[in-house]
């Protein structure tokens, strides 16, 4: 059951402790007990005029509060008002006594709460008590003694690392089997006696062994088999050359103009070079100088001469360049028609010719690479030129008449020209259209008339231009601009579409044909009848009287 307080105390003393019960039971260890209504009847008794409040105050008393009012109201409020709470609560009432703290608070006893970093240092008074373990980061110690060293023991689930004293002066540190460290004497593993031998090297040793302190010389001449020359002393600008495993070899020293120079199945030697026919060679410290000379003591632009075997001249990034003001550029091979030939006052060239006619003038067979150009090249892209190519369309050698890369004209193999086309299927295959100027004519020549040709003009009989066709210089058809037909006749009537002038009409037999709409037609049939079918299918005869 709840237990309230009875007024008017503020500190209740146990008697007027009240617990509430019904009005049927009594409650054990109760101080004192009443019923609802005994409540009621209290309440009313103790507040004057029947339970309405006429006036609040409002004390902060010690807590340290203050209470302050808003304008034109008064403590204690009679009417209506609002009471306003600042200052610090004190730790008395429950409060910290300070407005702002950082970092950690510290209580005070019942003074205000302070706030600040936690002692770790030895300069201050520390805060933090106990032994920090590893698992926190800790070593599980302390103390230590002077020289101490720390390590991890083989033991898991350790709080401590362990410590291993210092050891005496004459001690190293070493490692068992276990990985634990411990101090051992120097004497029991440290090097006692020290010495060198120089094996098949060929150098030798002095001084040793060396059980305390001392000092080792080297000598004797390092062997070729171990690094070294085999050899102490060489002649001065004498030049070195290998003796397989042996000591090396040095030549005496050189003189102006000698070279080491190799000599089959044994040493080098030393040698300077011999002069041949027309040359000269000036020897001087360091340089050799070869110089050809003639009769006319101008060298090899002086006279003539002949190599005595293959010679090969390399240029590298130099330039190679023939100069003549008048003077021509001959290359003979055998003969006396030079194999190639550049005149010196035209800059003409000739291939097999020495009387070159234009800038490039060949007196022969001209074949160039599979898939390479003869045209104008501007640069950028070869315009205006005749392709050489092995396989074409039909599977033969071509030629093809080019603007840049566009095919315009092709040859192929067969002889078969195709214009517009790569793949001609016949002699001529023109793919787009075809002008021909006035009165020319497409057709066969026998080599003195042209017969069997159509010729194109663009007058005619009519004044209009026409199409006629020929044989030789006889007009045997013409189709004029008016599309009128003259057979016959080069100048077919205005008023028919069809003339025939001086000849005959042959009509094959048929039987019935098909009706067309709009259409009559003329034809003949197996009884030698004329007929003329109307455009309905309706067969009439056409009789002659």
């Amino acid at each position: 059951m709840p237990i309230i307080y009875t007024y008017p105390r503020a500190t209740p003393n146990v008697a007027d402790l009240i617990q509430i019960s019904s009005a049927t039971s009594t409650p054990t260890n109760a101080t004192r007990t009443c019923s609802i209504g005994d409540v009621v009847g209290l309440v009313t008794a103790l507040v004057p005029g029947g339970g309405t409040v006429t006036s609040v105050g409002l004390s902060s008393g010690t807590t340290g509060l203050s209470v302050s009012m808003g304008v034109g109201e008064f403590n204690p409020i009679t009417t209506a008002g609002t009471f306003t709470l600042d200052g610090t609560l004190v730790v008395d009432n429950g409060g910290t006594g300070a407005k702002t703290l950082t970092g950690v608070l510290k209580g005070n006893g019942t003074g205000a709460f302070t706030a600040s970093n936690v002692v770790l240092t030895t300069g201050g008074t520390s805060e933090v008590t106990g032994i920090l373990p590893i698992a926190n980061g800790g070593i599980g110690h302390s103390t230590y003694i002077k020289g101490d060293i720390i390590y991890a023991p083989d033991t898991e689930g350790i709080t401590a690392l362990s410590r291993l004293g210092i050891g005496d002066e004459d001690d190293i540190l070493i490692v068992g089997g276990a990985g634990i460290p411990s101090w051992t004497a120097i004497s029991s593993r440290a090097v006692t006696s020290v010495d060198v031998s120089g094996g098949a090297t060929g150098l030798t040793f002095s001084g040793g062994p060396i059980t305390g302190t001392g000092t080792m010389t080297m000598a004797g001449t390092l062997a070729v088999a171990s690094g070294g020359t085999g050899v102490g002393t060489f002649t001065s600008g004498g030049i070195l050359y290998g003796n397989v495993t042996g000591a090396i070899q040095a030549t005496a020293q050189p003189s102006n103009g000698q070279l080491l120079i190799g000599s089959t199945g044994t040493n080098p030697v030393l040698s300077a070079l011999t002069a041949g026919a027309n040359i000269t060679i000036n020897n001087s410290a360091g340089g050799i100088e070869i110089v050809g000379a003639s009769s006319g003591g101008d060298g090899v632009y002086g006279g003539s001469g002949s190599l005595g075997g293959d010679t090969v001249i390399t240029l590298g990034t130099n330039d190679l360049t023939f100069t003549a003001t008048s003077g021509d550029v001959v290359f003979n091979n055998t003969g006396a028609t030079p194999a190639f030939f550049i005149e010196g006052t035209s800059n003409k060239i000739g291939i097999g010719t020495g009387v070159p006619t234009s800038e490039l003038d060949i007196a022969g067979s001209i074949f160039i690479s599979n898939g390479e150009t003869i045209g104008r090249d501007n640069g950028v892209t070869r315009n205006a030129n005749i392709q050489f190519t092995d396989v074409s369309g039909l599977g033969n050698a071509a030629i093809n008449f080019r603007d840049g890369g566009t095919d315009l004209v092709i040859i192929d193999g067969s002889g078969s020209v195709g214009i517009g086309t790569t793949t001609p299927t016949s002699e001529l295959d023109v793919v787009g259209s075809i002008f021909v100027s006035n009165a020319q004519t497409i057709g066969r020549d026998n080599g003195t008339t042209r017969n069997a040709n159509i010729q194109f003009a663009d007058v005619g009989p009519l004044g209009n231009p026409v199409i006629v066709f020929r044989d030789g210089g006889s007009d045997l058809a013409v189709i004029d601009a008016s599309g009128s037909v003259g057979i016959g006749t080069t100048s077919p009537s205005t008023n028919a579409d069809l003339t025939l002038e001086g000849g005959s009409l042959a009509i094959k037999e048929t039987t019935t044909p098909t009706a067309d709409a709009d259409y009559g037609k003329i034809y003949c049939k197996a009884d030698n009848k004329l007929y003329f079918q109307d455009g309905a299918g309706v067969e009439h005869e056409i009789a002659f009287v």
